[in-house]
């Protein structure tokens, strides 16, 4: 089965070679899924076996490369990775493959990270007529931010932890803690958008809600705000993701009008929303538009089709 995986879509412009890859950390793949399975934990691959991956890879559905994981490989346990072409956490605006490595003995896949990090596929560029120009900026973005009773939060599908203010579930006049983060994003042609997703954990009584300002752009019951809740609390597949459509959510709407029951204060425009479907757990989407951020200089990159260089590490 693992040899035909291997068989590949290649498009115009496409090529394949072979080469070598060595981890920088680590050769105990064990210890290294073990990190990368909570880091990756909301980074599903969306064909559940071998067998359906390789339908839709015979069906013109999906674009993905394979290997064996060579000295890393323990025998009937880790044995081979794959790498999904255009997932949504993989973040790099030309290197959209992400990579999981496949579980012999629970027959399921264990996120191994992007394959920018890991370079399982390398991009190799090559002279082209196809050859376009896109300005990149690496933009870092402030997030203070906090919620009733507790959340875990997402940006552009990456995780960025968990917090519980759950000391002021019952005394919701309390001062409520306020949890900082800096984000990174990359910038493509000036065009600065994040996604910021958040799943909601309440309490019976009292307030309900998140607050915040991302990159100074405070929440608000507007358009750019959305939740929802769903039988079960079971979210759709790639709810975080930027590319995900939330057409179908509900406008946020506002719980409390300012943020004067915080630890300190925030922006005065700063409101409390929520679904307006409520329910002890629910899912809340924002798009947050031009955030101020710190940029490094733009840089004129180069992007062409590219070669596909397969590591095989067997």
């Amino acid at each position: 089965m693992v040899a035909m995986l291997r068989m590949l879509i290649i498009s115009c412009c496409y090529g394949l070679s072979f080469g070598g890859y060595s981890p920088a950390a680590s050769t105990n793949i064990t210890e290294i899924l073990s990190r990368t399975a909570v880091q990756y934990r909301h980074c599903l691959n969306p064909y559940s076996s071998w067998d359906s991956l390789y339908q839709n890879l015979a069906a013109g559905k999906v674009q993905f490369k394979t290997g064996g994981l060579g000295q890393l490989m323990e025998m009937s346990v880790y044995e081979v990775w794959v790498c999904l072409e255009n997932h949504p956490c993989a973040l790099h605006p030309v290197d959209t493959y992400f990579c999981w490595v496949f579980n012999e003995m629970t027959q399921s896949w264990v996120p191994f990270g992007e394959n920018v990090d890991l370079k399982l596929v390398h991009v190799i560029p090559r002279p082209s007529e196809c050859v376009g120009y896109v300005n990149i900026s690496h933009c870092a973005v402030n997030i203070s931010m906090t919620a009733d009773n507790a959340f875990e939060l997402f940006v552009n599908g990456v995780y960025l932890g968990y917090e519980d203010n759950c000391n002021f579930c019952h005394t919701w006049k309390s001062q409520y803690l306020v949890y900082d983060y800096t984000v990174n994003i990359d910038v493509i042609d000036g065009e600065r958008e994040m996604v910021v997703a958040a799943k909601i954990i309440d309490w019976p009584g009292g307030l309900t809600g998140l607050i915040g300002t991302f990159g100074g752009v405070p929440t608000s019951a507007s358009a750019n705000w959305k939740c929802a809740t769903f039988p079960g609390d079971v979210p759709p597949r790639g709810w975080t993701a930027r590319s995900f459509n939330d057409s179908q959510w509900s406008q946020a709407v506002q719980t409390f009008p300012d943020s004067r029951f915080l630890q300190r204060p925030l922006d005065k425009q700063a409101s409390w929303i929520a679904s307006p479907t409520y329910n002890l757990r629910y899912f809340c989407r924002g798009v947050i538009k031009n955030p101020e951020a710190v940029c490094t200089q733009n840089v004129k990159q180069k992007v062409q089709p590219y070669e596909i260089q397969l590591n095989d590490l067997v």
